[in-house]
């Protein structure tokens, strides 16, 4: 911009209309689903804590957490963490993943098992967003501002 350039050709986005958001509900991931449905995206889920009236309401569809992974644009994580969420994503869920899958974090840290998978090369990500970390004894994980 300095230059008097606006080269919009980097500043793509990505187009939200007909992809998939996948969610681990919770009061905040409810909230969320409604509002991405404004943008067009379908909504699936897998948490044994919503009930399939409450799915339905919300207009969400329960899957299981294979075709979760398997189908998924965007993942989005908002639940607390418990034995079954810890961890949720790992080497083996990363693997079932679609290619090019979003994954953001906000809720706790240790819900993903190892942050670097995330950024590993040739993996299925194309991107994460987090606003929480784990700190664990070792992590090699730098924070920058």
């Amino acid at each position: 911009m300095h230059a008097g350039k606006w080269e919009k050709k980097i500043l793509q986005g990505a187009e939200l209309r007909g992809k998939t958001l996948a969610f681990w509900a919770g009061r905040i991931g409810l909230e969320v689903a409604g509002r991405a449905r404004g943008f067009g995206l379908e909504i699936i889920g897998s948490d044994p804590f919503v009930s399939a009236a409450v799915a339905r309401e919300n207009g969400i569809r329960l899957v299981t957490q294979e075709e979760l992974f398997a189908s998924s644009d965007y993942i989005t994580l908002h639940v607390g963490l418990t034995p079954q969420t810890s961890g949720v994503i790992n080497a083996k869920t990363l693997a079932a993943m679609k290619k090019g899958v979003r994954i953001i974090n906000c809720a706790r840290g240790e819900l993903i098992d190892d942050a670097r998978c995330c950024r590993a090369e040739g993996g299925p990500c194309s991107g994460r967003g987090t606003g929480c970390f784990c700190r664990r004894a070792g992590s090699e994980i730098e924070l920058t501002p």
